[in-house]
């Protein structure tokens, strides 16, 4: 999602890039840094995750920032929606169904769909625990270890780095250039195998909690 970000500003340069994310991750952290020692100044180990959930319910303040924060999520469009859009829209130019003429009516279209439809499933279903668990280990296992691994033999080619292995050990080149050659090529190997693993594992737990 940063370079979907990073085309969204009016000028993107690099240096507006870095006033950007230095800004909002110092608000960011200034803002939950804030709220958690004052949370844990008040509350000390009983501290909730949503603090609110430590006032009382008949609290009319409290309640009134509970609406307050509902206002909020049901209104915050999710950065990952600014990637899925993009990537939907892109689809579409692909498949020519969006061109020039058309563009703006897609654009707001797809918008409002993925907003209104992570807004359904929050209002509508009460425990998705399973869901986010089994989405966190796939995609964890994904982007962690397998996708990585996949990419680097895509871009330096499986072939092209097993004939150097091969080469470097059938030489018998110096020690370097053999573990070189070994890392390049096995590595990468046992990246996409361990998160197999580790994305079978957590699944086969998550399925048994269920």
């Amino acid at each position: 999602s940063s370079f979907v970000v990073y085309h969204s500003l009016r000028d993107h340069t690099p240096k507006r890039w870095n006033i950007t994310t230095r800004f909002a991750i110092g608000i960011s952290v200034f803002f939950s840094m804030w709220l958690a020692i004052v949370g844990f100044f008040c509350f000390q180990t009983e501290t909730q995750g949503d603090i609110l959930n430590n006032f009382a319910y008949d609290n009319p303040v409290i309640n009134f920032a509970r609406a307050l924060l509902a206002l909020t999520m049901v209104f915050t469009y999710p950065m990952e929606m600014f990637v899925a859009r993009y990537s939907i829209l892109q689809c579409l130019k692909l498949a020519k169904v969006v061109n020039t003429s058309n563009e703006n009516m897609y654009f707001y279209s797809v918008t409002v769909a993925l907003w209104l439809s992570s807004l359904l499933i929050g209002a509508f279903i009460a425990k998705i625990g399973v869901v986010l668990e089994l989405v966190g280990d796939i995609c964890g296992a994904l982007v962690g270890y397998i996708l990585p691994g996949v990419i680097s033999l895509r871009i330096f080619g499986f072939h092209s780095l097993k004939d150097k292995f091969m080469a470097a050990y059938r030489e018998r080149t110096n020690c370097h250039e053999r573990y070189i050659a070994g890392w390049n090529f096995l590595f990468p190997i046992f990246m996409i195998l361990f998160g197999f693993v580790i994305m079978i594992m957590g699944i086969v737990e998550i399925s048994l909690k269920a």
